[in-house]
C-alpha cells in the first residue's frame, strides 16, 4: 500500500515537472528585440535605439512613451 503511494507520488511528480518545463518552453519570451522589432519600431512608432545604457526611470519613460504610441496608433 505504501509503496503504491511512493510510486504514484513519484509519478505524479514527474508529471508535474514535465508539464512545468514545457509551459516554460512553450511561453518563453525572447529579451531582446528581433530584426522585425527594431523595424516595426524605426518605421511605425519612429523610435530609434538609444545608443547607451538607460536608467531605470529613462526606461519607464520610454516604455510608457512606446504604450502611448501604440495606444495611439489603434
Amino acid at each position: 500500500m505504501i509503496r503504491r503511494a511512493v510510486e504514484f507520488s513519484t509519478l505524479l511528480l514527474a508529471a508535474v515537472f514535465t508539464l512545468n518545463v514545457f509551459l516554460a518552453a512553450l511561453t518563453n519570451v525572447p529579451t531582446h528585440p528581433t530584426d522585425s522589432d527594431d523595424v516595426v519600431f524605426r518605421t511605425v512608432l519612429n523610435l530609434q535605439k538609444p545608443q547607451a545604457l538607460m536608467s531605470y526611470e529613462q526606461e519607464l519613460e520610454l516604455i510608457r512613451s512606446v504604450q502611448a504610441l501604440v495606444l495611439r496608433k489603434r
